[in-house]
């Protein structure tokens, strides 16, 4: 068994006085890719911020590579390979291709690496090789979710952890999307994936966590959801 990367240990994440999970606990190994799923307002994306301190932890531990990382800020994080695309793209569009893509690499490990970089982003992505000098708001948006991404990949992330990024996209770019995220595992990133397509999801995971109102209700491989009627009907209304 790979070994483990990412340990989330009873967490509990509230917005001021207001709690919006409970005691949740998941592990991503090494090589995996796991996906968090759940209806709208289950406390997915607070449990990403979570972990890439982005909010703090009201209790519990979460531990990356071995590393006790719950008193960290979230700057610190991509220099030990712990990178969070968050949800909406959030390119900054006045900006190029090529110089939202270099921001990726600010941390100090990569940044001597940024055109071995560069390179492995534009051969996963064509079409950010082609567009490199084009203003980021002008491009569509599954090309800027791709923009996303491929700066997210800059950092050469350790774990790469994804929040809804079929957002939005017409179904032939969410089709392209879930083939990039398969070739991303092929080159040995591991994933942490929130997203609302879930037969998409199945496709590709090799774990699933299901979250329910602030709390972890299920775990499994991706077979034991394709088969249950109830867990489909009650939290994922499908």
């Amino acid at each position: 068994m790979a070994p483990e990367l990412l340990s989330v240990e009873n967490i509990d994440v509230k917005y001021g006085d207001v709690q919006v999970v409970w005691d949740c606990s998941l592990n991503v190994r090494q090589g995996e890719v796991v996906a968090l799923f759940g209806g709208n307002g289950a406390g997915k994306t607070s449990t990403l911020r979570a972990i890439s301190r982005l909010v703090d932890l009201a209790g519990g531990r979460i531990a990356f590579a071995g590393q006790d990382v719950g008193q960290l800020q979230a700057h610190e994080l991509p220099n030990l390979g712990l990178i969070h695309v968050p949800e909406g793209r959030h390119v900054f569009p006045q900006m190029s291709v090529r110089e939202n893509l270099e921001l990726g690499s600010y941390a100090p490990r990569v940044r001597k690496r940024r055109q071995e970089l560069m390179k492995a982003v534009f051969e996963l992505f064509p079409v950010l090789k082609e567009r490199q000098t084009s203003q980021a708001g002008v491009l569509s948006g599954g090309q800027q979710q791709m923009l996303a991404i491929g700066r997210g990949l800059m950092a050469d992330p350790k774990l790469l952890m994804l929040d809804e990024p079929s957002l939005g996209l017409a179904p032939a770019i969410v089709a392209t999307l879930f083939d990039t995220i398969r070739k991303i595992k092929d080159l040995g990133v591991t994933v942490l994936l929130v997203e609302q397509n879930v037969w998409e999801a199945l496709e590709i995971a090799d774990r699933f966590y299901l979250i329910a109102s602030g709390r972890i209700v299920s775990s499994d491989v991706p077979e034991k959801l394709r088969q249950d009627e109830d867990f489909r009907q009650v939290y994922l209304g499908l």
